[in-house]
Order: structure tokens, then C-alpha cells, then sequence
């Protein structure tokens, strides 16, 4: 089941697992929840503007192929941004790869963003997003180097 509630003891089961804390006034969560009413994944919009929203998941069993869509049509379409945003710890491997398996493109690695260790910065623009249900076009990669 997705739940849209903003329990917020859904957000404190993610905060936990993500290891950082999320203000409950500036950021919007959505839930799976499993058949038992147990907790499978919470996903965290914080930080948005008009353009952008930094996504941040935490997962104790895969999320469906609804909850994937439900999130990006809740920082599509609800939130209206162009872009979302994921950041993780350069040593977060399987967070990269479920980045790069959800469709989103490298952007930047982030030098000692986290106290010692890198951030790795993706991207998915919403003409580019393969879960909204409509013809999407081929991910831009950025050609300029640094």
C-alpha cells in the first residue's frame, strides 16, 4: 500500500536508516507499506523550489513499480518541479546504482560534502523521467568539463 499520510513516524523510521534528520515542516514523505502494515520505504522531498527537489529514500525492502511512479508523479506533478535531485555518500554503492537503475544521470562528485567523505550529485529532469508514463526523451549528458 502507498501511503500519503505524513506519519511522522514514517519519517523517523527513515531519518534513522538514511542517518541524517529531515524537518518535518519544510519536507514531504511518501510511503510503502506492506501487507502486515510494516514499513518497506519512505521517500523524502526536501529542499524544493519552483525547478528542483532533492529526493532521498530509505528502503527496507524494494519499492513496487507503483511506489516508483507515485514518486516521481508526487515530485513532478504535485511539487511541479523540472528536476529532482539525489545526493548520496560516495560510498553508498547500491544508492548509485538504484539512482542510475531509476534513470538518473551523473552530474558532479561533491568534494568532502559529508565532513571527510564525497557526495555524488544525479539528476533527472522530468522530460528525461521514464516513470511518469509518457514518451520520454534520452537523458541529456553534460559535455563541458570541469
Amino acid at each position: 500500500m502507498i501511503d500519503f499520510a505524513q506519519k511522522p513516524e514514517y519519517l523517523r523510521w527513515a531519518s534513522e536508516r538514511i542517518g541524517d534528520a529531515f524537518d518535518p515542516q519544510t519536507s514531504a514523505w511518501l510511503s510503502q507499506i506492506g501487507p502486515n502494515g510494516d514499513i518497506e520505504a519512505v521517500t523524502i522531498f526536501t529542499g524544493w523550489s519552483d525547478f528542483n527537489v532533492f529526493v532521498s529514500t530509505a528502503v527496507e525492502k524494494p519499492g513496487t513499480r507503483q511506489y516508483i511512479r507515485e514518486v516521481f508523479r508526487y515530485a513532478f506533478r504535485t511539487l511541479g518541479v523540472f528536476r529532482v535531485t539525489f545526493m548520496s555518500k560516495h560510498t553508498n554503492h547500491k544508492a548509485i546504482a538504484m539512482h542510475k537503475r531509476l534513470g538518473a544521470v551523473y552530474e558532479a562528485t561533491l568534494l568532502h560534502y559529508y565532513g571527510m567523505e564525497h557526495a555524488v550529485c544525479s539528476r533527472i529532469l522530468e522530460p528525461e523521467c521514464k516513470w511518469l508514463g509518457v514518451h520520454h526523451v534520452k537523458p541529456v549528458q553534460d559535455t563541458q568539463s570541469a
